[in-house]
């Protein structure tokens, strides 16, 4: 009896074999995430056993590795190996099936793809990839002046500025909160170009040009920031007040318009004083005598000088005149004139020809009044010559009266005379000619 009870639980120990399953093969699989974090904050990368079959984690039996660029973290048969910065995953974490990665104080330069590797000798291993994305959060500054006086034509600039964010998608917009409570976007907006520094953070400016008026005393201005950091709009509003320019004289103008007054007299009476002395102020000629050559021939050139000097203004009119004896009365040859209006540098017509020079008498073929060039002397006084050409006849013109007379703005006009006495020629003899 006790045999076949024995019998029977061979066979039904031997029939539970052959219908239980067989032993299901080894098996590891890992669950990882993409991760984003703001920049300077502590972020966990997700690296966790998804599926364990066949496996049981032992720390002498285990090793796990996460690297970036580079290795940064081993953990091989429960020894914890740091090879980054500012990383951290606890042993009781990594027994349990948790190999997520705790990064501390996270920069822009640890932004990207991480890889997270899990070993169980002798042959699992496993492998997942993490995407770190680093956020930076703008800071929004709002720069304008304190107060703006509107009425004097000038214009309001207003500038919103958002610096260090990422990514580089970002926005902004300017609204105006009128007094009475409506609400409007200013629409003359000015966007600089995108600048990234050298941490990879980018920089931008919004400005805003208004010409303010009278309705807009009491309003507000704020500037709106858009960012994948904020999860609403972000304002900031502008510190300004506008009010009604006041017609103001400052002490600096005050003592500008003097000192701008005393200048503008001291030139004035410089200036009277030069117009007076150059154009006003007179100083009568000194006249010599008609100056003439040892020797006066018949039907030959001879010069006859009088020369002027020392007067002012330049201003002077000469005139030469013959007196035969036959005739009795005084012929004009010729005349310099200098005009006065002619000297002044800022009026006055022009002639176009203010030094005249003009013979007169018809009969005195080849007569003529030349004049060397006026020269200004050092005390500020004029001198001139002028000369008379003459070609006397001695028929008509021996002990005939030369005269120069001279006109000057200062006083009356002054004559000096001189006689011609032309000297005869010789006559030449040849030899008698015997026929």
């Amino acid at each position: 009896m006790s045999g076949q009870r024995l019998g029977l639980g061979l066979g039904l120990a031997a029939l539970l074999l052959l219908l239980s399953p067989p032993p299901r093969a080894a098996r590891m699989t890992l669950r990882t995430s993409p991760a984003e974090c703001l920049v300077n904050e502590d972020v966990s990368l997700q690296c966790e056993i998804a599926d364990l079959t066949g496996i049981t984690l032992d720390k002498n039996h285990l090793g796990v590795l996460w690297s970036f660029t580079d290795d940064i973290f081993k953990y091989i048969n429960g020894a914890l190996f740091k090879l980054g910065k500012g990383v951290e995953l606890l042993e009781s974490s990594i027994l349990k099936g948790n190999m997520s990665l705790l990064l501390k104080n996270v920069t822009m330069k640890q932004m990207g793809e991480y890889k997270c590797t899990v070993f169980v000798p002798p042959n699992e291993q496993a492998t997942g990839t993490v995407r770190l994305e680093v956020l930076a959060r703008p800071s929004v500054i709002v720069v304008s002046e304190e107060t703006v006086e509107f009425g004097l034509g000038g214009e309001m600039t207003l500038d919103c500025q958002l610096n260090g964010f990422y990514p580089c998608e970002a926005s902004a917009e300017w609204f105006q909160k009128m007094r009475q409570g409506e609400k409007k976007q200013l629409t003359d907006i000015c966007i600089s170009q995108r600048v990234i520094d050298t941490d990879g953070l980018c920089n931008m400016s919004i400005q805003v040009r208004l010409l303010p008026v009278k309705e807009d005393i009491g309003s507000t201005f704020e500037c709106e920031a858009k960012h994948k950091t904020f999860k609403k709009p972000f304002s900031v509003e502008a510190h300004v007040t506008l009010k009604e320019a006041e017609i103001r004289i400052s002490q600096g103008s005050v003592v500008a318009s003097i000192v701008m007054s005393i200048i503008f007299t001291v030139a004035a009476i410089i200036f009277g004083i030069y117009a007076y002395m150059k154009y006003f102020y007179k100083v009568p000629p000194k006249i010599s005598g008609i100056k003439i050559p040892a020797r006066i021939v018949h039907r030959e050139l001879a010069e006859l000088m009088c020369h002027v000097s020392g007067f002012q203004p330049e201003a002077i009119s000469i005139f030469w005149y013959l007196k035969n004896m036959k005739e009795g009365q005084n012929k004009l040859i010729g005349q310099y004139v200098k005009s006065q209006m002619q000297s002044l540098p800022f009026g006055g017509k022009k002639n176009k020809n203010p030094d005249s020079e003009i013979a007169i008498y018809e009969n005195l073929h080849q007569w003529e009044v030349k004049t060397a060039n006026v020269y200004k002397n050092k005390d500020g006084t004029f001198s001139l010559s002028s000369i008379l050409c003459i070609f006397p006849d001695i028929n008509e013109h021996n002990q005939a009266k030369i005269m120069c007379e001279v006109i000057h703005p200062s006083g009356k006009g002054v004559i000096k005379t001189l006689s011609l006495d032309v000297t005869g020629i010789p006559p030449k003899l040849d030899e008698i000619i015997q026929p």
